[in-house]
């Protein structure tokens, strides 16, 4: 396979994660023929250029998609491999105040059985116990156990975590305040040596399985208020309403289709007059990348919202995920033939704001009356799908939901190998 062969499947997976694809067709044997848009030359930037795009699937094939990151983190089996995928981001490996949220947010999950803040009795017995440890006192195992029963509903997810900070305090890489801090604290400490405050939490996840209906019970006590709304207003701080929840919305995404991620995605949407604006652009994408069905309805009748007029383009793309088969259904203003839409229907537009026109409401309320009505066509649907993502969905469900045993055979022989390894196929075909 040619350098030039690989650049332009580079390309091409760059245009695809940039959303740049106005128009885009997967055939069967898995080539793709699309236009996408051109920013660079087109001086408006709502209606820029557009060229012509192909690639075949043997160039596809050639791609070294285990040297790619983008390749690596977009479905998961479990909510604890997923946040493993989504700390490996080199963004998530820098040290700063953020990360350090996001680092405790996760911290939390592991080790509380709720998302209630600790008593200070709990705090007090915790620094002495650990005081008493670090003097060689007590065991490590008698230590854990102590600890464990010190809050109800603990489990063998504290136990391995405290297991962990203990080990890190015994090499004398925490002190023993900031070991005791970690396994009561809510608010992060900024003194700790982030590479192990990241360590710790890696190797952990490595041992544990995460419920999701915990992280979406943290996800719902964190749902911020106006009050919150107004602090970070007053102050800036976009911490006050706890946006290190991204984390777990992009972990979330990535686990299996649940209705309960569903609804908690949802709910921090309606609750965009209390959110940073980026992050309901991340809850709306999650919706998409998550691929439960059940959002497509609620997302149309957000284009049906004035309140929601400045998330309509991410709303789109969310659709445009959710809803595309084998061919990409264009967004609203790529879809309509504004050329040749009749007198009437340019004088009913006529004098109207955009956010009266209804367009994108009009145009994907159409597209609904067009999308499969059983689940089992809809895994058909998503199996062929020109998204890479929804068809790597399938791959993992495939051998458990018996499918067609061609259909099977398709994915094992998919052109992106993340796909083809997940369905039980290849690691390299033959071109």
């Amino acid at each position: 396979m040619g350098v030039e062969t690989t650049e332009r499947a580079f390309e091409f997976w760059d245009f695809y994660d940039g959303d740049l694809f106005v128009s885009l067709k997967r055939s069967n044997a898995g080539d793709y023929d699309g236009v996408r848009m051109d920013i660079e030359k087109g001086e408006d930037t709502l209606f820029p250029e557009t060229v012509p795009f192909a690639i075949s699937r043997n160039e596809l094939l050639g791609y070294q998609y285990a040297a790619d990151e983008r390749f690596l983190r977009k479905v998961s089996a479990t909510l604890s491999s997923a946040l493993q995928a989504v700390l490996q981001r080199d963004e998530l490996k820098e040290e700063s105040i953020p990360n350090f949220h996001r680092l405790y947010l996760i911290i939390r999950i592991i080790r509380d059985p709720a998302p209630a803040e600790p008593s200070q009795d709990i705090i007090d017995t915790t620094n002495s116990l650990l005081w008493v440890y670090a003097r060689g006192k007590t065991r490590r195992d008698r230590l854990t156990d102590v600890l464990r029963k010190l809050v109800k509903g603990r489990d063998d997810n504290f136990a391995a975590f405290c297991d962990a900070v203990l080990e890190y305090l015994e090499k004398k890489i925490l002190s023993t305040w900031q070991a005791a801090h970690l396994l009561y604290g809510v608010e992060p400490r900024y003194d700790m040596p982030f590479p192990a405050l990241s360590g710790i939490v890696l190797e952990v996840l490595t041992k544990c399985e995460l419920p999701l209906e915990k992280a979406c019970q943290f996800l719902e006590y964190l749902l911020p208020d106006e009050e919150n709304y107004q602090e970070m207003q007053a102050s800036g701080r976009i911490a006050a309403v706890n946006t290190e929840r991204d984390v777990l919305l992009q972990a979330l995404a990535m686990s299996p289709t649940g209705s309960g991620i569903t609804d908690q995605f949802v709910r921090i949407i309606n609750n965009h007059n209390n959110e940073d604006l980026f992050f309901i652009i991340e809850a709306i994408k999650a919706l998409g990348v998550h691929n439960g069905k059940a959002a497509i309805e609620y997302l149309v009748a957000c284009l049906d919202r004035g309140d929601m007029a400045r998330y309509w383009d991410d709303i789109e793309g969310a659709l445009q995920r959710l809803c595309s088969g084998s061919e990409l259904i264009p967004k609203a203003v790529f879809g309509i033939d504004f050329e040749n839409l009749s007198e009437s229907e340019l004088a009913e537009m006529e004098g109207k704001e955009d956010h009266e026109l209804r367009i994108e409401y009009d145009y994907w309320q159409g597209k609904l009356k067009t999308l499969p009505g059983t689940p089992e066509a809809w895994f058909q649907h998503d199996a062929g799908s020109v998204f890479w993502e929804k068809r790597l969905r399938c791959a993992l469900q495939a051998r458990d939901l018996k499918v067609p045993g061609a259909m099977l055979e398709e994915l094992q022989r998919d052109e992106v190998a993340t796909v083809r390894l997940a369905a039980g196929g290849p690691e390299v075909l033959e071109l």
